[in-house]
């Protein structure tokens, strides 16, 4: 049998590597492993260096990441019976807090912004009938204006998930329900009159901004609430002002 054995180190890094720069380690320096196979060695695949680098990694009272994380989910065993995604977000709160512990506000403030999740597709592409709707707002005759008296609405469409509400505007109360309802099944909660309904609607849109789903769309995930409170709070005249 083979006195020496390649060590596989621990995720591209051996420490042994200044004693044994080909990673070729004597099989002394391996822990015996009983579970494998009878026909062959019976080590494991990382000497004694390597090993002793991946424990002091994995033990989360040396590792103060880990450490965190475990206790944000409640335990080691809670941690990884998680999803992935779950993990993953729950690594990036615990990175949040020992920086929030450790380092200087610039460098949390970086953090918290490579996190943040961008909003969908950031304006670069609009849907055919977002930008029809954009282009019918355009004023093709200077003496005349599609700008006039309707209402700005709240609907909620029972085939989306709980939360998501589209606000817009719309010239005739009566027939825009009857319309949405032959792609959703849509009820309205709230409508408030306007004499000027695009200004309104695009006010409370800026508003309401940090609650937007789709950045050319007018789909929000928000307290229903608090979007009747920021459209009854839309004031044109002030505005103007």
């Amino acid at each position: 049998m083979n006195d020496t054995i390649r060590c596989s180190g621990h995720r591209g890094h051996w420490e042994c590597a200044d004693e044994h720069p080909d990673h070729i380690v004597p099989i002394e320096k391996f822990r015996v492993c009983p579970s494998k196979p009878a026909t062959r060695h019976r080590r494991e695949s990382s000497c004694l260096k390597c090993s002793a680098y991946r424990d002091n990694i994995a033990n989360p009272e040396k590792n103060p990441l880990r450490k965190i994380s475990y206790k944000l989910a409640g335990g080691f065993k809670k941690y990884y019976s998680l999803t992935r995604e779950e993990r993953i977000s729950i690594r990036h709160e615990a990175k949040r807090i020992h920086l929030l512990n450790t380092a200087p506000a610039a460098k949390v403030l970086e953090h918290m912004e490579k996190s943040k999740k961008p909003k969908f597709n950031q304006g670069k592409y609009k849907s055919p009938l977002a930008r029809a709707v954009e282009e019918s707002k355009v004023k093709r005759n200077p003496g005349y204006s599609r700008e006039g008296p309707g209402y700005v609405y709240i609907y909620k469409d029972e085939l989306k998930m709980p939360g998501y509400y589209k606000i817009g505007s719309t010239k005739y109360r009566k027939g825009r329900l009857p319309s949405a309802n032959t792609w959703g099944a849509f009820s309205c909660l709230y409508e408030k009159k306007f004499d000027k309904r695009f200004e309104a609607e695009s006010l409370a849109h800026s508003l309401l901004d940090d609650y937007r789903v789709y950045s050319d769309k007018e789909w929000f995930k928000i307290n229903v609430d608090l979007a009747i409170k920021t459209i009854e709070g839309v004031d044109i005249d002030a505005r103007e002002k």
